[in-house]
C-alpha cells in the first residue's frame, strides 16, 4: 500500500552500495586495530550486531574477552559435553538464590584465598576497564575522519597557486574548528572516565580474620563492614544498629535514606535488589552514616548499579530520523552540484589547466563547504555548556540535535509537576465521619482526629535521625510525624516515641512498604499499660481489605473518590490489639495485616509549581503533547492535570479502569461510559489506572484502539501499530 517514491528508491541503492563498501574496510581496520579498550567498533547485519574482540589470557591461563566494559570467559566446566564446542560466557556469580541463603553466608571465616581467587577469574577485578582520556588522542581521532581529508586538500589545493593567505585563514578555520571539537569531545570522555575511578580500601573478613584490601580486590560473596564513604559495589545488608545513605547519584532523591538488615521471616522469598531495596546498598551511592553494620558482595564491576548505568551511557545510539536518512542524498546532490560548477569554472576560465583547476575547486568549496561538519559539531557542543550552566546534564550531545522531533513528554507528578514534599491538610477519625468530607479534609486542623490516630501519626513509619537530630526517611512519613507533635528517642539501642497527647511507646518491629499490598505497618507497646498495637497505614482500597467491614463507614469508598478528585493525597489508617504473650519477632506479616480496625484518614496537598502552568503551555505551543504518569490514585493525577493544564477543564475525562479481566470506561462520577468515535473522540480525555494500562497492553484490542487515539492527523490501521512492553511504535 506504500508507494516508493524515486529519492526512496535512490537512497537505498546509494546506502547500499557505500554501505557495502564500508562494511569491508571496517571489518578489515577493527580486526587490524581493536584493543581491549575499544568501545564501539561494531556493525549491524541483517539480523544481528557484531564487533571484533581480541582474546586475553590471564594470569591463570583463562581465555576471556571484554566486551562494552563486561567479561566473558572461555567455559571450560565439565557441563558442556564433548560434541559441544566452547564458548565464552558472561563472567557473573549468583552468590545466592534466597533471602535465608544470603543470611547464611554472614560466617565468621568469610571467604578463603583460594576461593577468592576463583571468583576473581570468573568476574575480574572490581573496577571497569576504560581507558584514560587523552586530548591528543583526541585529536587524532577527530582528524582521522574522512571529513578532514576532504579539508586539508582544499587547503593544500591553493597553497601553490599563490592563494596563501585564502589557504591560511582556511587552514586556520580547520585548526580551531577541530581544536573545538577534540576539546569537547575530551571533556565528555573524562566526565566518563570519573564515573569509573575506583579509591580507597574496604575491610573484608578472609580466612577468618579481618583484612583492609583495596577496593577493586573485593568478590561476589564477600564479608565487609561497611563505613561511611562511596560505595564501589552492591551490597545486601545483613547487620546493622543504623545507616543512612544518600541516593542521589543514582535515583536523584536529595534527602538520604535509612537501610535495614534483611528479614529473616522472609528467608524463602527470593532475593531481588529491587524488591529489597530497603536492605540493598547500590555501587554509585555514598554511606553517610554507618553503625555496626555488615553487608554481603552480590554484584562487582559492570554488573553493579553504577556499572549498569555507564554501559547504558556509552551503548546507547540514538534513533535514526528523518534527517539522518536524508543526510547522503543532500551530500550527494552537493557532490554532483559541485562537480558540475568545477567543470564549468574549468571549461569558461579558458586559460591553462593549473588556474581552471584553482577556480573550480574555489566553485567545489563553495557549493560543498569543508567546515560544513564542524559547524554543526561546535554548536552542538556550545548547546551542551548552555545546557550545563542551566544545570542540564546532557550525557550525549547528539541528542541536542533531534531535540525538535520530540513530539509527547511525559511527566512524574509528585516533586515534578507539584511542589517537592507536601503540605499537611488535616486528620480525621471515624467518629467525625459525615457525608460531606470534602471540607472536613480541608479544614488543615488535628481537631478531627482521634487519639489513636495521633498515635499512628507518630509511631506508623520507617523513619530514622541522624547524628544531627533530622529525620531521615519518606517525604511523606516525615510530614506527617512533625504534624503530629511526636518526639523521637532513639539513645537507648530502641526507639521511643510520645505523641502529642503524652501517650508513649516502644516500637518493637517495622514493617516496610510493601508494593503489592501497597501498605506499611509497625507493631508498638504501650509504655503505661504494656499492650501491644499493631498498626498498619496505605490507601484507602488497600486498608479498606484488610479491615473488619463493620469498622468502615458506610460511604467510604465514595468519600476516599470525592477526595481524590479534590487532589487531597489521603492515607487511610487502622490498627488491633495483639496479644500480650505474641511472638513480634517472628509473627508472619500476614497475620498482622488483617482484621484490622478503621481509624480514620491523613490529608495530605500536592501544590503544583508556580512555572508548571507555564512550562506545559510552552510545550503545547510547540506542539508538544504532555501526558502525566504517577503512581497517585487517578482522580488524584486528573485534579493536578486540570489544574497544570495537561488536560482542558472543558472536556470531559473518561477514567478506564479494570474490572473482571476487561477495561471498563466511566466518567468522573463513575457514570459508565463508551468510547466515542469519529469526529467526536477529539472531545474527550482519557486516564487508565496502572492496572488498566497493563491489561490493554497485553491485548491485541490495544493495537486498535491505541491507533485510533494517539492519531492527530488522521487514522492508522490496526495492523500498522506495533504494541512493546515500554512504548508504541507507529508507522
Amino acid at each position: 500500500d506504500t508507494e516508493v517514491t524515486f529519492s526512496q528508491d535512490y537512497l537505498v541503492k546509494v546506502k547500499a552500495f557505500f554501505g557495502s563498501f564500508y562494511d569491508m574496510v571496517h571489518t578489515i581496520m577493527t580486526f587490524l586495530f581493536s584493543d581491549k579498550y575499544t568501545y564501539g567498533c561494531e556493525r549491524k547485519g541483517d539480523d544481528s550486531t557484531f564487533a571484533f574482540r581480541p582474546v586475553l589470557t590471564d594470569a591463570k591461563g583463562t581465555k576471556y574477552f571484554v566486551f562494552e566494559f563486561r567479561r566473558f570467559n572461555l567455559d571450560g566446566s565439565s557441563d558442556i559435553t564433548e560434541s559441544a564446542a566452547p564458548r565464552f560466557a558472561p563472567g557473573a556469580i549468583r552468590v545466592a538464590k534466597t533471602v535465608g541463603d544470603i543470611i547464611a553466608l554472614k560466617q565468621p571465616n568469610g571467604l578463603s584465598a583460594d576461593e577468592v581467587t576463583k571468583r576473581r577469574r570468573v568476574v575480574g577485578e572490581n573496577r571497569i576497564e576504560m581507558q584514560k582520556p587523552s586530548f591528543l588522542r583526541a585529536l587524532k581521532r577527530e582528524f582521522s575522519t574522512p571529513f578532514y581529508t576532504y579539508q586539508i586538500f582544499m587547503v593544500y589545493s591553493w597553497i601553490p597557486l599563490w592563494y596563501y593567505y585564502m589557504a591560511f585563514t582556511w587552514g586556520l578555520m580547520v585548526l580551531v574548528g577541530a581544536l573545538s571539537v577534540s576539546i569537547l569531545q575530551y571533556k565528555n570522555e573524562r566526565n566518563l572516565y570519573r564515573l569509573t575511578h575506583i579509591a580507597g580500601d574496604v575491610e573484608v573478613v578472609r580466612d577468618g580474620e579481618k583484612v583492609r584490601t583495596p577496593q577493586d580486590q573485593v568478590v561476589p560473596g564477600d564479608i565487609i563492614s561497611v563505613v561511611p564513604g562511596i560505595s564501589y559495589c552492591d551490597v545486601v545488608l545483613v547487620e546493622s544498629t543504623k545507616l543512612l545513605v544518600d541516593e542521589s547519584a543514582l535515583t536523584g532523591e536529595a534527602n538520604p535514606v535509612g537501610k535495614s538488615p534483611l528479614d529473616p521471616l522472609v528467608s524463602d522469598q527470593e532475593y531481588h535488589d529491587k524488591l529489597h531495596k530497603r536492605s540493598t546498598i547500590f555501587a554509585g551511592t555514598t554511606v553517610t552514616e554507618a553503625e555496626n553494620s555488615t553487608a554481603i558482595v552480590t554484584k562487582t564491576s559492570s554488573y553493579t548499579a553504577r556499572g549498569e548505568l555507564i554501559r547504558d551511557i556509552f551503548s546507547y545510539k540514538r534513533n535514526v530520523f528523518k534527517f539522518d536518512a536524508e543526510v547522503p542524498i543532500v551530500v550527494t546532490i552537493l557532490f554532483f552540484q559541485a562537480c558540475i560548477g568545477w567543470g564549468l569554472a574549468y571549461s569558461w576560465t579558458g586559460d591553462e589547466f593549473a588556474y581552471g583547476w584553482f577556480y573550480g575547486i574555489y566553485v567545489v568549496a563553495a557549493c560543498l563547504p569543508p567546515l560544513l561538519p564542524t559547524v554543526f559539531t561546535v554548536s552542538v557542543g556550545v548547546s551542551d555548556e548552555r545546557l550545563a550552566r542551566r544545570r542540564v546534564n546532557c550525557t550525549n550531545s547528539e541528542s541536542i540535535l533531534v531535540a525538535g522531533k520530540v513530539t509527547r513528554a511525559f511527566f512524574d507528578k509528585t516533586g515534578t509537576i507539584t511542589k517537592q514534599g507536601l503540605d499537611f491538610l488535616s486528620a480525621r477519625g471515624k467518629s467525625s465521619w459525615v457525608e460531606d468530607s470534602k471540607a472536613l479534609d480541608q479544614a488543615m486542623s488535628l481537631s478531627f482526629a482521634t487519639d489513636n490516630i495521633k498515635l499512628g501519626m507518630a509511631c506508623c513509619h520507617t523513619l530514622t535521625r541522624s547524628a544531627n537530630g533530622k529525620m531521615i526517611g519518606n517525604p511523606v512519613d516525615r510530614f506527617m510525624f512533625e504534624n503530629s507533635r511526636a518526639t523521637f528517642d532513639d539513645s537507648e539501642n530502641e526507639i521511643k516515641i510520645t505523641d502529642g497527647t503524652g501517650r508513649e511507646v516502644v516500637v518493637l518491629r517495622h514493617f516496610d512498604f510493601d508494593h503489592h499490598t501497597m501498605t506499611q505497618g509497625v507493631i508498638v507497646k504501650d509504655v503505661d499499660t504494656g499492650r501491644l498495637y499493631a498498626f498498619c497505614k496505605g490507601s484507602g482500597e488497600a486498608i479498606g481489605k484488610i479491615c473488619v467491614p463493620e469498622t468502615l463507614p458506610s460511604n467510604f469508598d465514595r468519600a476516599i473518590r470525592s477526595s481524590a478528585k479534590a487532589g487531597i493525597y489521603q492515607i487511610s489508617l487502622a490498627m488491633k490489639s495483639l496479644e500480650d504473650d505474641i511472638d513480634v519477632a517472628n509473627i508472619a506479616r500476614g497475620k498482622i495485616e488483617c482484621d484490622l480496625s478503621f481509624q480514620g484518614v491523613i490529608n495530605f496537598k500536592n501544590l503544583i509549581r508556580d512555572n508548571a502552568r507555564d512550562v506545559i503551555s510552552h510545550l503545547a505551543e510547540g506542539e508538544i503533547v504532555s501526558t502525566m504518569i504517577t503512581g497517585d490514585s487517578v482522580l488524584t493525577g486528573i485534579c493536578i492535570a486540570k489544574e497544570s493544564g495537561i488536560l482542558d477543564n472543558k472536556k470531559q475525562v473518561l477514567v478506564g479502569e479494570l474490572e473482571e479481566d476487561s477495561v471498563v470506561w466511566k466518567t468522573e462520577d463513575e457514570i459508565p461510559a463508551e468510547l466515542p468515535t469519529g469526529e467526536i473522540l477529539h472531545s474527550v480525555q482519557l486516564a487508565m489506572s496502572g492496572a488498566a494500562w497493563r491489561h490493554f497492553v497485553e491485548t491485541a484490542f490495544c493495537s486498535c484502539l491505541w491507533s485510533l487515539y494517539t492519531s492527530r492527523q488522521g487514522f492508522y490501521r490496526p495492523e500498522r501499530v506495533q504494541i512493546r512492553p515500554h512504548y508504541v511504535d507507529v508507522w
